[in-house]
């Protein structure tokens, strides 16, 4: 049995490789939607188990996922280097008076956050776990595909 993404893999190479072709496709070059082979005289396609481990790699939709997760861990970081923004409040109120309409009372505030005790580095700590934390799961992630595209290989 060949799991789903691989053997959707395989019928795309092998839908430019045929063999009786002279120049026959030697290789699958996959930009967005658009597939196109590039053709080598005399050569055939063929998917050997290392081609077949970095297909799954680079197309593998739950690897996109984590590499995701990497850089928005490593976006928090970054924003664990800085200082917290300052908030301006404005309020308003209408006011009536005794013969005027439409008169306002406006209410600002400004609120700056003052960071003390080594709080900020903790953040950044934390911040950096969290990407290390991506990182593992990104290389098991990478590692059950290989596993799961090896035994695809095998078993077919």
């Amino acid at each position: 049995m060949i799991p789903a993404f691989l053997a959707s893999l395989i019928v795309v190479a092998t839908a430019f490789a045929d063999p009786s072709v002279p120049g026959a496709v030697d290789q699958v070059h996959f930009s967005g939607s658009l597939v196109r082979p590039v053709e080598r005289p005399g050569s055939t396609l063929t998917l050997d188990r290392s081609g077949v481990r970095a297909l799954a790699l680079q197309y593998q939709p739950s690897l996109a996922d984590s590499r995701a997760a990497i850089a928005a861990a490593q976006a928090e970081v970054t924003q664990s280097r800085l200082y917290p923004n300052p908030q301006i409040n404005v309020e308003g109120e209408e006011v009536p008076s005794d013969f005027s309409v439409g008169s306002a009372l406006l209410m600002t505030t400004i609120n700056q956050s003052i960071i003390t005790n080594g709080k900020r580095g903790w953040r950044q700590r934390i911040a950096t776990a969290g990407v290390r934390r991506a990182a593992h799961l990104y290389e098991q992630a990478a590692l059950e595909v290989v596993r799961d595209a090896t035994k695809a290989y095998y078993d077919w």
